[in-house]
């Protein structure tokens, strides 16, 4: 009896002191920032030059491999907006090239390959946080417009990003993923974001299922590659019945791109049974759209208004539920002082309605992702979509580390120095859970409310050990002849899921996900060279 339960214990504690795992990941606020002018956009926070460095917001972008940036000299506001300070809120803040003494030129001025613009190219300091800097970083300055649907500066998190390269060469990631969640902006109580770079937030998971798939590579009007289906949208009254919007009309294919400031853009037909259900009428302004702030979302007049929820069904397998205050708020505008104001008469639905004929492929926009969080994990060419908590909690970083294939937990003060794992990898093998409904899983393993410091933590750990090498040694060598001796066949090893992943467990890197990955027919490579998971070419957003 007493042998069983050594070789249970020596089997618990091996893998923590003999596995490998060096979790490495940043966590990035994306939340309002304030700009040189006073006005505080909301965005992820670059802080580039010096010797005073000035205060750039961008957006995460999936399109770009690049980042672009808007600068002083070529700001292409529109209309009113063009010079002074609404202009540099339009633009997430202007990098003014002349005035940083540590910016210098670079050869290439010609634009990237699939690029849909043209630019000047430059090298600066950037800072990230305050022991993050990335010395003389290249980025490109736009030297003409390119849409009004994402209007300020935008962070390349494509594929091929050479930001999350670059970050990787560093070490201060350890995998080419990031996470996304946008926040609110628009309710009484405002909720900052985050885009997590190499990982995500557990705390930002709720309970319930997610959705994992691989990027589509063959959709011209999706370079970005992430496609879900809207398979059923329905209205909740307050107080009423919920109503079924969509059940006549057929599943709705989108693109998910968090760079634009919407819920989603849809034709006009998937919209009109909405605005029917709502009972609201449009602005006569612009034909009931706005004009630069949440760019042709839709205006309504003030009253009547709705006042319950909408919930959103992707991929028939997980329900996103939007909150009144989030669907339905008063009208946002820049001021020609900068700063973004209230307009109490007009109320803002941040839905886009595509006009027939216009060729649009629907959308996915970033404001979805105030109540759903985004994973995208380029080593495994998948991502995942799971709801989000309605409340705050502290935050819980978990980093994928893909030369170990494992995840862990990142102290929140070590997410930009030298991440100290919780835990570690159980079997170097891959594999997968095949239930749809799991949750994307901790990785880390309990941990305890003792108040004991990391020194008597440490004596006690290698005083047990020290009596237990010898023992722990032979027990584990018989251990695994043993299981030797039983394994399965090779083609049948691996984790095997026989229900849901566990919440607080350990988890090999590719059980984060909730369904199978898929290949690409013919294996990963093409003509000898990787597939690209996110389309290289071709149909920018229009």
């Amino acid at each position: 009896m007493s042998s069983l339960l050594l070789l249970s214990f020596v089997t618990l504690i091996w893998p923590v002191y003999g596995q490998t795992c060096q979790p490495k990941a940043l966590n990035l606020p994306y939340k309002s920032q304030r700009l040189v002018t006073n006005a505080e956009v909301r965005g992820v926070l670059w802080q580039i030059g010096g010797p005073t460095a000035q205060n750039v917001t961008l957006m995460p972008s999936a399109y770009y491999n690049d980042t672009y940036l808007w600068s002083a000299p070529f700001n292409f506001c529109p209309g009113w907006t063009r010079q002074g300070p609404a202009c540099a809120t339009y633009r997430g803040g202007l990098y003014d090239r002349s005035i940083s003494q540590t910016e210098s030129d670079t050869a290439n001025n010609v634009a990237r390959t699939f690029d849909d613009t043209a630019s000047n190219w430059t090298r600066d300091d950037i800072r990230l946080q305050d022991n993050v800097v990335l010395p003389q970083y290249e980025f490109a300055l736009r030297t003409g417009s390119v849409n009004e649907f994402v209007h300020k500066g935008e962070l390349g998190l494509g594929r091929t990003s050479t930001f999350l390269k670059t970050l990787s060469d560093n070490k201060n990631i350890s995998s080419r993923s990031y996470s996304f969640f946008w926040g609110n902006e628009v309710t009484k109580e405002p909720r900052d974001g985050s885009l997590t770079l190499g990982g995500y937030d557990q705390s930002l998971v709720a309970d319930g299922p997610n959705i994992t798939t691989k990027f589509t590579v063959d959709e011209a009007k999706c370079r970005e590659g992430i496609i879900v289906s809207l398979t059923s949208l329905s209205l909740q009254p307050n107080g009423g019945a919920s109503q079924e919007a969509w059940g006549d009309l057929n599943d709705l294919r989108v693109c998910v791109i968090a760079s634009t400031s919407n819920i989603m853009s849809i034709p006009a037909s998937y919209w009109d049974p909405i605005q029917r259900i709502m009972g609201v009428e449009l602005s006569s302004y612009r034909n009931g759209t706005a004009d630069t702030h949440f760019y042709n979302t839709t205006l309504i007049k003030s009253s009547p208004t709705f006042s319950g929820t909408m919930s959103i069904t992707l991929n028939s397998a997980l329900t996103i539920t939007i909150p009144n205050d989030q669907l339905i708020f008063d009208e946002r505008y820049i001021d020609s002082s900068g700063p973004i104001m209230s307009n109490a008469t007009s109320k803002q639905i941040p839905i886009v309605r595509i006009p027939q004929g216009n060729g649009m492929m629907p959308r996915i926009g970033g404001m979805f992702f105030s109540s759903a969080y985004l994973m995208v994990n380029h080593d495994k060419g998948e991502f995942t979509i799971a709801a989000a908590p309605t409340k705050s909690a502290t935050s819980k970083l978990m980093a994928f580390d893909t030369a170990n294939n494992c995840i862990a937990q990142v102290e929140a003060a070590q997410a930009s120095g030298s991440p100290n794992p919780t835990s570690t990898n159980t079997n170097s093998n891959s594999g997968s859970s095949n239930n749809n409904n799991s949750n994307t899983p901790n990785a880390s393993t309990s941990s305890s409310d003792s108040k004991l410091g990391g020194g008597a933590i440490a004596g006690i750990v290698i005083g047990a050990l020290a009596g237990l090498a010898l023992i722990a040694g032979l027990a584990f060598i018989l251990w695994r002849r043993k299981k030797r001796a039983n394994a399965r066949p090779a083609e049948l090893s691996g984790l095997e899921s026989t229900g849901p992943v566990e919440k607080y467990a350990y988890h090999d890197a590719s059980e984060m996900y909730a369904e199978n990955g898929h290949e690409l027919p013919g294996g990963g490579y093409r003509d000898g060279n990787e597939v690209a998971y996110e389309m290289d070419g071709g149909g920018r957003r229009v």
